[in-house]
C-alpha cells in the first residue's frame, strides 16, 4: 500500500514538473510576442532552440519586437550594434522588415563604406545618417517596389545580388525572406524581350549626349563638352550591361565587368573617356564617341528603323559611321 501511495505521489510531482515547464516556455513565448503578432515559426523560445546550429541570432525588444541579427561571426560587432539600433527605430517606424545591402554583408567593406539598410515599407526614400563613426543609408521602399525592381531592367543588375546576399535584420511576417527567395530564383530569361526593348531606346536616347559634345566642341564650350563626354562615358556600360545580362554585386564592379565582356579595345576607350590616363581632353572626347559607336554596332539588330536613323546619324556625326 505504501509502494503504491509513494509510486501515485512520485508520477504526480512529475506531471507538476512537466507542467511547469510548459508553462514557462508559453509564458517566454507569450512574453516575445507582446503586442505585435508573430508567426509560431518565428517565436524567440524556438528560435534560440536554433541558434546553436546557425549565425543567426534572434532578440525581441522591450517591445517584443524581434529582431534578427544575421552572420554575426563574419560581421564587425559594431556595424552589429550600430544595425539593431537603427532596426529596432525602423521596426517602431512601421517598418515590415529590415535588410542588410552590400559591402558590410559581403565582407569587403573598406574603412569607410556605409552601412546600407533598406527598410519595408513607406517612408523617406533615402537618407543618409552618422551612427557611432558610420556612414548608415537608409533606404525605404515597400515589398511590391522591390518586386517592381526585380521586373526592371534598370535596376536588376544590381538588386538581385543585392536580395541574394543580404542579411535579413527584423522579418517579424517572412516578408523579406519571400523576397529574397524570389531573387535567388530569378532568371534573365524572363525579361529578355523587355531587356532588349529597354536597351535598344536608351541606346538611341543617348545619341542627344552625342549631338551636345560635338557641339558644344564646336562652340568651344569645354565644361558643357566635359559633361557630355561624362555622360557617354558612364552611361554607355550599364548599357551594355544589360545587354550582355550581367549582374553585379556592386557599382563599383559594372565597368571592369563590361570592360572584361567586351574586350581590349572597350576596355581601353573607357578608360580614356573617364580621364583616367593623361590623355588630352580632345582624346577623351574622341574616345566617348568611339564607345558609343561601339555600343550602337554591338545592339543595332535590336533597334527599329526609328532608333537606327537616329543612332545611325549620331555614329555619322561623330565620325563612325555604321556599316549596313
Amino acid at each position: 500500500m505504501r509502494f503504491c501511495l509513494f509510486c501515485f505521489f512520485s508520477a504526480g510531482v512529475s506531471l507538476l514538473c512537466v507542467t511547469l515547464s510548459v508553462r514557462e516556455i508559453c509564458q517566454s513565448v507569450k512574453v516575445c510576442v507582446g503586442r505585435n503578432s508573430i508567426k509560431p515559426t518565428k517565436y524567440l523560445a524556438i528560435r534560440r532552440l536554433q541558434k546553436s546550429f546557425s549565425q543567426t541570432e534572434t532578440e525581441c525588444d522591450e517591445r517584443g519586437v524581434e529582431t534578427r541579427v544575421v552572420e554575426r561571426q563574419s560581421m564587425d560587432k559594431k556595424v552589429l550594434l550600430v544595425c539593431r539600433k537603427i532596426s529596432r527605430r525602423l521596426a517602431r517606424h512601421g517598418a515590415k522588415g529590415v535588410v542588410l545591402f552590400g559591402s558590410r554583408v559581403r565582407g569587403d567593406a573598406y574603412g569607410e563604406s556605409d552601412i546600407d539598410m533598406h527598410a519595408l515599407g513607406k517612408g523617406p526614400r533615402y537618407r543618409l545618417e552618422r551612427h557611432q563613426g558610420f556612414l548608415v543609408s537608409v533606404a525605404w521602399m515597400t515589398p511590391a517596389q522591390h518586386r517592381q525592381a526585380f521586373q526592371n531592367p534598370s535596376e536588376v543588375g544590381g538588386i538581385i545580388p543585392a536580395w541574394r546576399n543580404a542579411a535579413i535584420l527584423y522579418d517579424p511576417q517572412g516578408i523579406a525572406d519571400s523576397l529574397k527567395q524570389e531573387a535567388r530564383r530569378w532568371q534573365w530569361q524572363h525579361l529578355n524581350k523587355k531587356a532588349d526593348k529597354w536597351v535598344a531606346e536608351e541606346v538611341t536616347g543617348y545619341a542627344e549626349e552625342v549631338h551636345r559634345l560635338i557641339g558644344n566642341i564646336q562652340l568651344g564650350h569645354k565644361s558643357a563638352a566635359a559633361i557630355a563626354r561624362s555622360v557617354l562615358a558612364i552611361r554607355t556600360a550599364p548599357i551594355i550591361s544589360v545587354h550582355c545580362r550581367i549582374l553585379y554585386d556592386t557599382e563599383n564592379q559594372l565597368w571592369n565587368l563590361v570592360s572584361n565582356k567586351m574586350g581590349k579595345e572597350w576596355a581601353q576607350l573607357q578608360s580614356i573617356a573617364l580621364g583616367e590616363g593623361s590623355q588630352s581632353f580632345e582624346d577623351t572626347c574622341k574616345a566617348a564617341l568611339q564607345l558609343y559607336a561601339i555600343a550602337v554596332r554591338e545592339v543595332k539588330h535590336l533597334l527599329n528603323r526609328r532608333q537606327y536613323q537616329v543612332v545611325a546619324h549620331a555614329c555619322h556625326i561623330a565620325g563612325h559611321p555604321l556599316k549596313d
